[in-house]
C-alpha cells in the first residue's frame, strides 16, 4: 500500500527489495516504492522460486541477476552485499544451474 492505496506490481519488474527499519523499498524497472511492511511479510507474498534473500536486508530477483562475486552480487547494475549467513544458500542455489 502506498498512501493507503493498493498497487498492483508485476513481480517480473522487481529487481530487488531491501529494508529500512519497518519499511521495505521495492526497486522495479520503472520506479522505487517505499512500503510500510516487514521483510518477513513480503517474503510470504513473493514467489520464492524467482527471488532469493542474500542479506538480512536484501532480497534479489534471480531474473535480474547479472553476476556473483565472493561477497557481493550485481543486480540491475547495482552491487548488493551477500552476508555470510546467506552465502552458502546462494552458492548452493547457483550450483544447481551449472
Amino acid at each position: 500500500m502506498i498512501n493507503h492505496e493498493d498497487i498492483k506490481l508485476n513481480l517480473d519488474e522487481i529487481f530487488r527489495i531491501n529494508t529500512m527499519k519497518d519499511y521495505i523499498i521495492i526497486y522495479t524497472v520503472t520506479r522505487k516504492l517505499i512500503v510500510h511492511q516487514t521483510m518477513k511479510s513480503i517474503m510470504e507474498k513473493i514467489n520464492l522460486e524467482n527471488f532469493i534473500r542474500v542479506h538480512n536486508s536484501h532480497i534479489i530477483s534471480l531474473n535480474h541477476l547479472q553476476s556473483v562475486g565472493k561477497n557481493s552480487i550485481v543486480v540491475a547494475n547495482e552491487r548488493i552485499p551477500v552476508s555470510e549467513k546467506y552465502k552458502a544458500f546462494l552458492t548452493e542455489f547457483i550450483d544447481r544451474f551449472k
